[in-house]
Formats: C-alpha cells, sequence, structure tokens
C-alpha cells in the first residue's frame, strides 16, 4: 500500500482493548480507539480506516449493531469481531451480515495476528485492482481522446499514398513526418524525431520531425550509432529504451532536457526509433509511457503500409 493502513478499534473494556491495540501494532496496522458504537460511527464518517475490529464490549451498542449500519454505509470494509464462545447464534448473524472474520476472545495472540493479516491482504488487494482500474480508465480516456490525431496521421498517409499515384516513388520522409506530427499530440506538442534504422551501418537515421529545425537537419546528415553488433539490431531496438548512452547523445544533439525513446513498429520487425524531446525537468510519467508505446507500433504500421506501397509503385504496379 502506498502509506500505512489503518484500523479502528472498538472495546470499552481496558484490558481486552490493550490486547487489540498489540495485536493491531504487531502487524503494522495503526489507528483509533474508541469505547461507544456512536463514537466509532463519528470516527468512520471523519475518515474511513481500512479495517473495523470490534471487541466484545461496546457502550451505546453491539458489534451485530454497528456491523449491520456499516454494512449498509460501507459494504466493502473489512469487518473483524472479537466473539465470546457460547454465543454461537451472534456468530452466525455476523458472518451472514458481512464480517470478515472472527476471532475468539480466548484465542492467543497468533490466531488475531493471523485474522488481523488476512484482512490486511484482503485491503491491500482490493487497492491493487482499484489502482489497476483508475490506470487502465485513465489510459482509455487518452486513447479516446488521441482519435482525431490517429485519424489525422491516417488522413495524411492517405494523401501521400493518393500523391504519389501515377509517380516513379512515394516520399517515405513525408509519411514519417506525419507520423512524427502525430506522435507529438499525444505529449502535449512535444518534439518527435522519427528514425529509420539503416541495417548496413547500424545507425539510426533522423528522417520525419514534428518540429522542423537545423539540429535536426544536421543530425540526419550522421545519424546515431545503434549498435555495431549487426545481428542483435532486433533486440537493441527492442530494448532501445534502457538505451541511455543514446538517450543522451539524442537528447544533447537537439538540445532537450527530457528524452524518451521508443521502437516504431512490431516487436518481430521493428522500423526505427521515435524520439520524444521535451523541455520538462520531469521525466515522461508511466501512465504516458504506456500509451506511447502503443501509439509508435500503431506509427510503425502506417510506414509500414507506405514502404509497401512504395514496392508497388516501383515495381509499375499501381499504373497497370
Amino acid at each position: 500500500m502506498s502509506q500505512q493502513a489503518r484500523i479502528l478499534l472498538v472495546e470499552s473494556d481496558p484490558e481486552r482493548r490493550a490486547r487489540m491495540t498489540a495485536a493491531a501494532k504487531a502487524v503494522g496496522l495503526e489507528g483509533g480507539v474508541v469505547d461507544r458504537m456512536q463514537a466509532a460511527l463519528a470516527s468512520m464518517r471523519q475518515r474511513l480506516p481500512d479495517i473495523l475490529w470490534a471487541g466484545v464490549d461496546m457502550e451505546g451498542g453491539s458489534s451485530l449493531e454497528l456491523f449491520d449500519l456499516v454494512a449498509a454505509a460501507w459494504p466493502q470494509l473489512p469487518r473483524l469481531a472479537v466473539v465470546r464462545d457460547l454465543e454461537l447464534h451472534d456468530h452466525l448473524v455476523l458472518l451472514q451480515n458481512g464480517a470478515f472474520d472472527l476471532v475468539r476472545d480466548r484465542d492467543e495472540p497468533p490466531l488475531w495476528h493471523a485474522a488481523l493479516r488476512r484482512a490486511l491482504t484482503d485491503v491491500r488487494a482490493k487497492e491493487a485492482v482499484r489502482e489497476e482500474r483508475g490506470r487502465f480508465l485513465s489510459a482509455q480516456a487518452r486513447v479516446t481522446a488521441m482519435a482525431p490525431a490517429t485519424l489525422d496521421m491516417l488522413t495524411g498517409l492517405g494523401d501521400s499514398l493518393r500523391d504519389a499515384m501515377g509517380q516513379p516513388d512515394i516520399s517515405l520522409r513525408k509519411v514519417e513526418t506525419v507520423c512524427a506530427t502525430t506522435l507529438s499530440a499525444f505529449l502535449d506538442g512535444a518534439t518527435v524525431v522519427v528514425m529509420a534504422y539503416e541495417r548496413a551501418s547500424g545507425v539510426l537515421r533522423p528522417r520525419g520531425t514534428s518540429h522542423p529545425s537545423s539540429e535536426h537537419e544536421r543530425a540526419s546528415q550522421h545519424g546515431f550509432l545503434l549498435t555495431e553488433d549487426l545481428d542483435a539490431w532486433k533486440e537493441e531496438l527492442n530494448s532501445v529504451g534502457e538505451h541511455e548512452p543514446l538517450a543522451h547523445l539524442v537528447r544533447d544533439t537537439y538540445g532537450a532536457r527530457q528524452v524518451l525513446l521508443c521502437v516504431v513498429g512490431p516487436e518481430k520487425e521493428p522500423y526505427g526509433v521515435a524520439a520524444f524531446l521535451t523541455q520538462h525537468a520531469a521525466p515522461v510519467a508511466p501512465a504516458d509511457v504506456d500509451l506511447l508505446h502503443l501509439a509508435c507500433a500503431q506509427v510503425g504500421q502506417c510506414i509500414r503500409v507506405a514502404r509497401v506501397f512504395r514496392q508497388l509503385l516501383r515495381r509499375g504496379v499501381t499504373g497497370a
């Protein structure tokens, strides 16, 4: 969990309250202690704990009454109870009303610890599910918001293919520029450079960019060495995000403060690299990195279509 889990203890007997407090601390739980049911409800309205633990005795009510009220207001809150041995009917009612676990008043501390750890595990699991759902919804919203940019990229690709009809070739650099401009929209207008990998030399050649500059023209002339091991080019491209020397070289060449390198195209047949260059002090957020990887895979497909179309042009198929 992002911070220490909190527990609320409800027990009016001082000796039992001390044992419950010691057990909670033993498993890493902290929180408040009250002796009345109304005080417990008031505390939960101000700040909801991660776990509610009710003892045998409380002023103004019982565990049954408290759990009924809590189940109606906060059904997902794990609820534990300390019970006496002879109250079998009440035990069943507590469990039927959603009590997470029961421990007996005469049980040894390890049994109390085990019940608390089970409740804590449940809390952590639910928090992990909430966080994952939040990341998914956030990414889904960003993808939906970027739909116009994706449509612009596809429209630009279509225009490039149409302009090349009847011509001897198609400008891949024009297509790469359209793709770089689209990727820029995915990161708040950051400068994006699409670099093609040249297998013969192991060099990444800067080609299309969202923001033309003299730095880009100079970088296009010399390129960036990706690897001297020409047989391992796929592995190098697919792990380019971990290539810190290359990232530093690209960053310094373009005068950026931060750079993120993402492979362009599918893992089995990567085309090159997209460099996202910003002047922000902080690096790109992890959720945005995931989205940019998806966008770069899509860009790779667009470039692949253009390359196939170029082959058809050179064979004279489109003019037949």
